[in-house]
């Protein structure tokens, strides 16, 4: 569980990092991409989620010795079902209307949550 924890952090903590320089570069004139494709974000649309479900999944996973440990699986299927159903689906159609050419491709190569290898 501590394993998967600090995964996790270390995941979302890079994730928030590259956005957020992504952002500055794009604010200074440094960056020409409207997208944020590089870095995690080259293997998931969504890697600060991936990282924060990771977070809450290896607190529960730690809670499991307790005597009511199993009650802490409830914060990380929240979690879960939260960022891939709610919130991340609403974020991929602000990024659609905003960038429908481009996001589009970035949907076609990039897995939304888990990461994995770009697609071709």
């Amino acid at each position: 569980g501590a394993i998967i924890f600090v995964i996790g952090l270390l995941y979302e903590t890079i994730a928030d990092l590259q956005i957020d320089m992504f952002i500055y570069r794009k604010m200074d004139g440094l960056e020409n991409s409207v997208i944020m494709t590089k870095g995690l974000f080259k293997y998931s649309r969504r890697p600060n989620y991936f990282g924060e479900t990771l977070v809450w999944w290896g607190m529960a996973i730690m809670t499991l010795s307790l005597p009511v440990g199993y009650i802490a699986f409830v914060s990380p299927l929240l979690i879960t079902y939260i960022v891939t159903k709610v919130t991340g689906p609403m974020l991929e159609e602000i990024f659609l209307e905003k960038y429908p050419i481009e996001y589009r491709e970035y949907m076609r190569k990039t897995n939304y949550f888990i990461p994995f290898f770009p697609k071709a």
